[in-house]
């Protein structure tokens, strides 16, 4: 029956991990407070870190961009014509509202060529 006692874990015995978790949960904690408590000292601070990083953030961006214009030049013949098919329906339906409404209440309706 000795080997099925459960041993207490004790607070020594915990991984260096848990001790750096603990570390980066009081400062994140300390960080917010004082954001919450005094914003006009930390905007200043957040405000230089935002430019410091920009080039970083920019660069990260380029591949979703690059992935967007690649994906909207690509569109075929057909899915172009379906699309402005499309486009042609709401600008119908929204003229139909437009001047549903417009018996009802002045509004301005903005029709496009």
């Amino acid at each position: 029956m000795e080997h099925f006692e459960r041993k207490k874990r004790r607070f020594d015995s915990f991984p260096m991990q848990s001790y750096r978790l603990l570390g980066v949960a009081l400062v994140v904690g300390a960080v917010m407070f004082v954001d919450v408590r005094y914003p006009q000292w930390v905007e200043p601070v957040r405000h230089y870190a935002l430019q410091l990083f920009e080039p970083v953030l920019r660069l990260l961006s380029y591949p979703e961009r690059i992935y967007d214009v690649a994906n909207e030049s690509i569109l075929s013949h057909q899915q172009l014509l379906q699309e402005n098919k499309l486009l042609k329906s709401l600008l119908l339906q929204n003229r139909f509202k437009c001047s549903k409404s417009a018996s009802l209440k002045p509004k301005i309706c903005v029709y496009l060529p």
